[in-house]
Parts: C-alpha cells; structure tokens; sequence
C-alpha cells in the first residue's frame, strides 16, 4: 500500500460514524432529512471514491472499482437530492442498490487488491456489511422510517469502524515499512 492510501478509508470511516450516531440518537428523523443525510454521505463518499480512483491510477494500481464506485455514490446521491419527494420505499431501494453495488466492489477489491495483508479482511467484513444491508432493505422495505434510519445509523457506524480500523492499520504498517 502506497503513503497517503489510508487517509480515504479514514475520511469515510469518520463520515459514517458520525452519520450513523447522528441517526441513532435522532431515530424520529423525518424523511426529508434521512435524504438529506443519505445524499450527503453518498456524495462525499462518491467523491472520495473518485479521488481514490485517481490516486491509484496515477500509482499504476487498480483504479476502475473506486471510480466505478465514486460515480454510483455521485449519481445517486445527486438523484435523492433532485426528487426529495420520492416515496420512503423507492429511497429505500436507491439505500439498497447503493449498499449491494458498494459491497460488491468492496468484497472484489478485498480479493483483488493487494493493499496492507490484513487490512484485506476488513475490506471484505465492510462488503458484507454492505450486502447484508442491502439484502435486508430490498426484503423489508416498508419497515418503519425510524426503524430504518436505526438500521442505517448500525450499519454506518459498524462500517465507518471497520474503515477505520482498516486506515489507522494501513497507516502503522506504511510507519513499520519505512522504518525498516
């Protein structure tokens, strides 16, 4: 793993557990703000996943999920931001489609990318926590809005702790590396 390929999984970690307090301990958050909240984090993460496709271009490295994955992120943050109105159950399938996509490519780049070699694993537990979710959304969708903003709020900060986790060990095995 390159210098300064941690500083993303960090950023995401740090955006999703504040995302996913936020909706824990405001679980009566209204629908117009679980989109805002949602579109918010799948645009930042979108962004930082594009930004993280370009650092690994220029690496030489395998860049095309995380632009593949930043896009999804931009595309379908920008559409909950543009339809606020949309139904609580077509948002949910928006939540899920991103969640699966998400999960799938994180579950890949755990298998194909050779980054730090634990720090594999916990790319592949963020993944099924992605497609675990998405799974559950696309099965319950009608569940109540607190019970999903809840559900939502676990999960981002379940994933927001495995990316960060993921990023502070990358980050001491670059400082292992360099001072050998």
């Amino acid at each position: 793993m390159k210098p300064k390929r941690n500083w993303g999984l960090v950023t995401r970690g740090i955006i999703a557990v504040i995302i996913g307090l936020i909706a824990v301990f405001w679980p009566g958050v209204t629908l117009g703000i679980l989109v805002i909240l949602f579109a918010a984090f799948a645009l930042l993460d979108g962004a930082i996943g594009i930004t993280m496709s370009i650092v690994s271009a220029r690496q030489k490295e395998r860049w095309w999920p995380f632009l593949i994955e930043g896009i999804l992120g931009l595309v379908i943050g920008l559409i909950a931001i543009a339809w606020p109105e949309v139904t609580l159950v077509v948002l949910i399938y928006l939540i899920a489609l991103w969640a699966l996509v998400t999960g799938a490519f994180e579950l890949v780049a755990a298998l194909t990318v050779d980054w730090v070699p634990g720090a594999r694993w916990f790319l592949g537990i963020a993944g099924a926590f992605s497609v675990v979710l998405s799974i559950l959304l696309f099965f319950y969708p009608l569940a109540g809005a607190q019970v999903i903003v809840l559900l939502l709020g676990i999960y981002a900060i379940a994933f927001g702790i495995v990316l960060l986790v993921t990023g502070f060990r990358a980050r001491k095995e670059i400082k292992e590396v360099g001072t050998q």
